[in-house]
């Protein structure tokens, strides 16, 4: 994956010392902003799909960025084509960055599943799950919930709906191996401040 990586990023004019995959701007989309020629827009379209395959096999860190960028592919603007290019210089700076997976303590995976309420601009929510069995992140996804809720306890719950099955996937395909859970545990963060 470390050539592939290298692929991705050869040739192309990057920023250096990206120290995170976007920007906290990246869901505030301007309209004032222009669209992208023809060029730019097969670019656009031909790199968000090799970041989301990379997203999708090895660097889960990227999927929240790049899922955000997927959705712009039909209308990508100059700003879009700024945050995938400071997307694409993280790469570059991370080139050598491997996931390590070690199962030697797989009894006990944990499972992250979260939810943030209405953020796009339709105003659906934007979910994410991530789950770790030992060391490095087996499973990662992040995506756009496919309804609108009503509230963020209802974009929690319908993340939940739609993360479990690829994680009871996991665990179920990991038992047919003989791999025995003693216990799942599901933690889900909040975005309220304790007290």
């Amino acid at each position: 994956m470390t050539q592939y990586k290298k692929n991705l990023v050869e040739g192309l004019v990057l920023p250096t010392n990206v120290m995170l995959p976007g920007t906290n701007k990246l869901m505030d989309r301007n309209d004032d902003s222009p669209l992208l020629n023809d060029e730019a827009r097969t670019f656009f379209h031909q790199y968000v799909a090799k970041v989301l395959y990379l997203a999708t096999h090895m660097h889960g860190e990227l999927s929240f960025y790049v899922n955000i960028l997927a959705q712009r592919t039909a209308n990508p603007t100059s700003q879009d084509l700024q945050h995938l290019t400071t997307l694409l210089g993280y790469i570059k700076d991370n080139v050598h960055e491997t996931l390590t997976l070690d199962a030697s303590h797989y009894s006990h995976p944990v499972v992250y599943i979260d939810a943030s309420y209405a953020v796009n601009r339709d105003y659906k929510s934007q979910a994410g799950a991530c789950m770790f069995l030992g060391t490095g992140s087996l499973f990662c996804r992040s995506n756009k919930e496919t309804i609108n809720v009503k509230s963020s306890t209802e974009a929690e719950l319908v993340a939940l709906s739609d993360h479990m099955s690829g994680v009871l996937g996991i665990i179920h395909f990991l038992e047919e191996f003989g791999i025995v859970f003693r216990i799942s545990l599901f933690f889900k963060t909040t975005n309220r401040r304790l007290n």
